[in-house]
């Protein structure tokens, strides 16, 4: 069937997801964590909705996903809450266990 096409295997999931044009907000944190391996909890694009809380536990729970909850060292300190001195709190990232 791929012979027809001019292709000799199927695309891969950063093809097909570049292919869509209406992808869903869990889609895109199962891909982010699939091939950078880690999100941060002050991603601008995620962390203003909530739904990046519900999207790891959905992870974690129906595709037996390990994902562990890290100190996060980003460039995104600016964003954060601050502590009483002025200071910005520190936030959390989830990384994907690489070895499943």
């Amino acid at each position: 069937m791929f012979q027809i096409f001019g292709r000799n295997k199927p695309l891969d999931t950063v093809q097909q997801l570049s292919m869509e044009k209406n992808v869903s907000e869990f889609r895109k944190i199962r891909y982010i964590l699939e091939l950078e391996g880690q999100i941060c909890t002050l991603d601008p694009e995620f962390s203003d909705n909530g739904n990046l809380r519900k999207a790891i536990n959905r992870l974690r729970t129906q595709y037996n996903s390990t994902i562990y909850l890290e100190e996060c060292n980003c460039s995104l300190k600016q964003k954060a809450k601050l502590n009483a001195n002025g200071t910005p709190r520190k936030h959390k990232s989830y990384k994907k266990d690489w070895a499943k």
